[in-house]
């Protein structure tokens, strides 16, 4: 059975991406020093990136580099039932640098 639907964190039966904390550090460095920064993926049932978007306003370029970097990312998938499924994750972080 394929699951084509979306989900996201409205979704309480879905468990949803692993991030590595590598990935996640390297966000806390990115952006304007105190800055909170929101960015959303469409991350497929493979764990890729398929569709970044920043939803915060970008402050400066390192905001742009995320955006392309994230694209790369290989995270581990969401699933429902056991199953791997496309998940719509939303990152929100603070600047540290």
């Amino acid at each position: 059975m394929h699951d084509d639907q979306t989900y996201s964190s409205m979704d309480t039966d879905v468990a949803p991406p692993v991030v590595p904390d590598a990935l996640l550090a390297s966000l806390r460095t990115s952006g304007l020093p105190g800055s909170t920064n929101t960015l959303e993926l469409l991350v497929s049932p493979d764990g890729l990136v398929e569709r970044v978007r920043l939803l915060s306003p970008p402050q400066q370029l390192a905001d742009m580099l995320v955006l392309a970097a994230a694209k790369t990312w290989q995270l581990e998938p969401a699933t429902r039932d056991g199953r791997p499924v496309a998940y719509r994750l939303v990152l929100t972080w603070l600047s540290t640098r």
